[in-house]
């Protein structure tokens, strides 16, 4: 695994210098063959004494003309700054050093509009050597003008151009955003469609255990909670596990599966998930649109607005290891609906906003007639719930109602409060409540909903993934939701990229230029703070747009051609080039990960 201390990387260009040089689905035109991954790039030569340069896409390494002699780009212990125009590999991406005098538009950011995100970037990674010093800096600066905050960033970084493995500049630029569901803590009138806790029945296998051998073919693993792990031989009690069949995505560490028998399975798929009249897991709520909720997906949170007018805030939880296959999702852009009397706006919730409703682009089913006056049944009552099942659901309810404040602002009783297990690093599974099996009611027998819209269960089958979530502790409307960072995001100033070439945690400066007349593109200091299933390549980000009607506008709008800079500590980035080797031989050689991330990136 490459590390944060003693990366092995690639050189490419120049030496060194002694002076101070102080990016979720794409659409088809946003898309090129460098967004996606390069697992082969190009290998080098060694030109004139001092120098490595880029062998042409295409060509074969021919390996270094002084034969099997290491020598290091910058001397043991150097203070020296690479040189702009040095590089440096990975499989996954090139970086090239950069003078900040030459990023377009970095003069006319405002730095200070994104001060609070660098530092909560600076609460997980000030505990790292070469981050210690110029985050201890930034809690210590008094002066927050633009002009001093951003000779910090000039005085305290490198900038270093993200590159495709093929050295081309550009990547898809999109956005996300925190949408608002209309929903219920019980299945009534439309609201027919479970939104899931984390699963019971839902185990993990982390790829890291898995012995050389054991890569591919059927295996033996060992039960341990909710954990699976990989065995020698096989024993008593032990699972029988065919990798092969799993389809996971290879960049993901853990395998999600279930038991069946005496055997681990791939779980559940999207489709096998909705046509299945049971799941073992938490029902937080129910929701009136399948389209709603896959779109709350794909964003990775949400908050569900309840029939009382109070509002539920839920994270990322898990998902159940299926490819990622996202269909394009957007908010219908219709204007606000009138506020249903009686219903005030939770503490804090921005006036105006009102649950969004949602269309596939160019694959959505017509909408079902309205129903014939004076025709329509009233909506049947659903049947009690009995035995262990419902004790578990009304200890879901019992989650939410001690975290959510009382309807009119005030806090709820005072009693035994029944907190949801602590955060968890992202992506790790978490259930919020007491897991349960829970079978989704038959809906009435009434016209068609937005529930039981025809086709649409079918275009959503297309997509094999499934993300299920969890209650999130703070229910507060102001945070942003926590990103895959473990932090929260801050609208505007927060991105999603592919951690194995943007690190977590670390700003990035951004330019992207609209393809829409009028503008509407971006030259900003953003900083990397979450991940997605569907941002991968080293030019790739979403930026976070905020919650609510008009952060999905933005986000809808946002389908970019963009540019990124990666601002690495000046310590560290003479590390990077004091240890690359420009001697390695092939592709093989070039590590995945920029930084070591044991959640986030492995090789």
């Amino acid at each position: 695994m490459c590390g944060l201390i003693g990366v092995t990387l690639m050189l490419v260009g120049t030496a060194c210098s002694t002076g101070g040089t102080v990016s979720r689905p794409v659409s088809p035109a946003a898309a090129s063959p460098a967004d996606t991954d390069r697992m082969a790039p190009a290998g080098t030569v060694e030109g004139a004494r001092g120098g490595v340069s880029p062998v042409p896409p295409g060509a074969a390494a021919s390996g270094p003309t002084e034969p099997d002699r290491d020598r290091e780009a910058l001397p043991a212990g150097s203070r020296a700054d690479p040189v702009p125009g040095a590089e440096l590999r990975t499989r996954t991406a090139r970086l090239r050093v950069a003078r900040f005098e030459d990023l377009p538009g970095w003069s006319d950011d405002d730095p200070a509009a994104g001060w609070d995100a660098f530092q909560r970037s600076c609460k997980v990674l000030a505990r790292r050597a070469h981050w210690a010093a110029p985050c201890a800096q930034a809690l210590a600066q008094r002066e927050r003008s633009s002009e001093a905050l951003r000779a910090f960033f000039e005085r305290s970084f490198t900038a270093l151009q993200l590159l495709h493995p093929d050295a081309s500049a550009e990547g898809a630029v999109t956005g996300y955003f925190e949408p608002l569901l209309a929903g219920a803590l019980q299945p009534q009138g439309g609201f027919r469609v479970p939104v899931y806790g984390v699963p019971r029945d839902l185990l993990l296998l982390d790829r890291r255990e898995l012995a050389p051998t054991q890569r591919s073919g059927v295996i033996d693993v060992r039960q341990e909670g909710r954990e699976l792990r990989p065995l020698a031989r096989a024993e008593p009690g032990s699972l029988r596990l065919d990798l092969d069949s799993v389809a996971g995505e290879p960049h993901d560490r853990r395998l999600r599966l279930r038991r069946e028998g005496d055997r681990a399975v791939p779980y559940f798929s999207r489709a096998e998930l909705t046509s299945r009249g049971e799941v073992d897991a938490p029902v937080i709520a129910w929701v009136d649109d399948p389209l709603a909720l896959y779109a709350m997906q794909i964003q990775g949170s949400g908050r569900i607005r309840l029939t009382d007018g109070r509002v539920l805030r839920l994270f990322y939880g898990e998902q159940n290891g299926h490819p990622f296959r996202p269909l394009r999702v957007k908010p219908r852009d219709v204007a606000p609906a009138l506020r249903t009397r009686g219903l005030g706006l939770a503490a804090g919730e921005p006036a105006g906003e009102e649950p969004q409703t949602f269309e596939l682009e160019g694959d959505m089913p017509p909408e079902p007639a309205p129903p014939t006056r004076g025709l329509q049944r009233p909506a049947a009552k659903p049947e009690p719930r009995r035995g262990a099942a419902a004790d578990g659901q009304e200890a879901t309810r019992a989650v939410i109602e001690q975290l959510l404040p009382a309807q009119d602002g005030a806090a709820a009783p005072a009693r035994a409060r029944a907190r949801p297990p602590a955060r968890p690093a992202a992506a790790r599974p978490a259930p919020s409540a007491p897991s349960v099996t829970s079978a989704a009611p038959a809906a009435p027998a009434t016209a068609p909903t937005k529930a039981a819209r025809p086709g649409v269960a079918e275009a959503l089958a297309r997509d094999p993934s499934y993300v299920f979530f969890r209650i999130a502790e703070d229910q507060a409307p102001d945070p942003g939701p926590v990103g895959a960072l473990g932090v929260a995001l801050t609208a505007g100033r927060s991105v999603a990229v592919d951690p194995r070439s943007a690190p977590l945690g670390y700003p990035l400066f951004l330019t992207a230029e609209s393809d829409r007349a009028g503008g509407g593109g971006m030259r900003k200091l953003v900083f990397a703070q979450d991940t997605g299933g569907a941002i991968r390549g080293a030019v790739r980000i979403d930026h976070f747009w905020g919650f609510g009607r008009e952060a999905g506008r933005q986000a809808a709008r946002t389908n970019h051609r963009g540019r990124v800079w990666l601002l690495v500590p000046r310590a560290e980035a003479r590390e990077w080039f004091t240890r690359a080797r420009p001697a390695m031989r092939g592709s093989a050689a070039l590590p995945v990960c920029l930084v070591a991330d044991a959640e986030h990136c492995f090789e």
